[in-house]
């Protein structure tokens, strides 16, 4: 299953604006094929018009614009000050280094990406922003936490994933986010999902009272954790994994050694430095759970790979 699915069937809208010879532009033909539907322009001023027009679910805009700055484009469609707003990513021929992330980010782009990133990994994220967009427009209403559960939804995560973001910029603390998703060798166990919800359950009583516990999928829950390094994210998730691999057994009437309890996770040591939307990073975390890079001796366990590390 694809995590963060959009809720609607509708072909995703995407507006690229970039000229001919630039970086976004030869992006166009491998969006195409993961069944995006696209609308160009080939400078900032058009964005503004031809948003309102379109209704994108996701903006892309080359670093590199003729006649505005691509963080300004930003910053007037992240303030709302031309009446739309959607997602932002900034397209650059090579990975920015985390000074270089600084400026876009604050003002209102929600990520880089660019040739530097495997295809598959690219359309995976464009598609992940795309269906946060939509959750976002359709469950505006909807419940920030299920009261049945006692879990975050997945607006509820974002929203409180935003709210520690704020204070670790404010105190320069780091941030994580990982998401799990619990399987069976034969991926064909009955109530799956009731044993995630377990599981979430069971993790929201071992983590700490300040992080927070949320289900974007089915068979998948989500951790975000103030003040944690990649390394305490690391320790937080074997913490994690013996006890909820025992819980899902049991509840699935199975052994520990037949639960697949996998993990992804993305963090940032340092929010005044280094800043990003934690939607974001979530979207990161999910697309480590399938495509990251495996920790030592832990293939359980994956970080998002693409990220610049310097």
């Amino acid at each position: 299953m694809t995590w963060f699915r959009a809720t609607s069937e509708e072909q995703p809208r995407l507006l690229v604006a970039a000229p001919a010879d630039q970086t976004a532009s030869a992006l166009l033909p491998l969006l195409l094929e993961g069944g995006f539907r696209l609308q160009r322009v080939t400078d900032g001023r058009s964005v503004f018009e031809e948003a309102s027009k379109f209704q994108p679910d996701l903006i892309l805009l080359d670093e590199r614009l003729p006649d505005l700055s691509a963080t300004d484009v930003s910053h007037a469609l992240a303030t709302g000050r031309t009446g739309f707003t959607a997602p932002v990513l900034l397209v650059t021929a090579q990975s920015p280094t985390a000074k270089e992330r600084i400026g876009p980010v604050r003002a209102g782009a929600r990520d880089w990406i660019g040739p530097w990133i495997d295809p598959d990994t690219l359309r995976e994220l464009c598609q992940a922003h795309v269906d946060a967009s939509r959750e976002a427009e359709h469950g505006g209403a909807a419940n920030l936490v299920d009261l049945t559960t006692n879990l975050y939804s997945w607006q509820g995560l974002v929203r409180r994933a935003r709210e520690l973001g704020a204070l670790a910029t404010r105190q320069h603390q780091a941030l994580a986010c990982l998401v799990f998703a619990l399987k069976t060798r034969d991926d064909s166990a009955p109530r799956l999902s009731d044993a995630a919800v377990t599981c979430a359950q069971e993790a929201q009583k071992i983590v700490r009272l300040c992080d927070a516990v949320g289900r974007p999928g089915n068979s998948e829950f989500a951790v975000v954790a103030p003040a944690t390094t990649a390394d305490g994210a690391v320790g937080l998730a074997v913490r994690l994994a013996a006890p909820l691999r025992a819980i899902a057994a049991n509840q699935l009437g199975r052994i520990p050694d037949q639960i697949q309890l996998q993990a992804g996770y993305e963090a940032v040591a340092n929010f005044a430095y280094d800043p990003v939307d934690p939607a974001t990073l979530l979207l990161r975390a999910g697309t480590a759970l399938r495509t990251g890079a495996a920790e030592p001796q832990r293939l359980w366990l994956r970080r998002f790979a693409d990220r610049d590390k310097a």
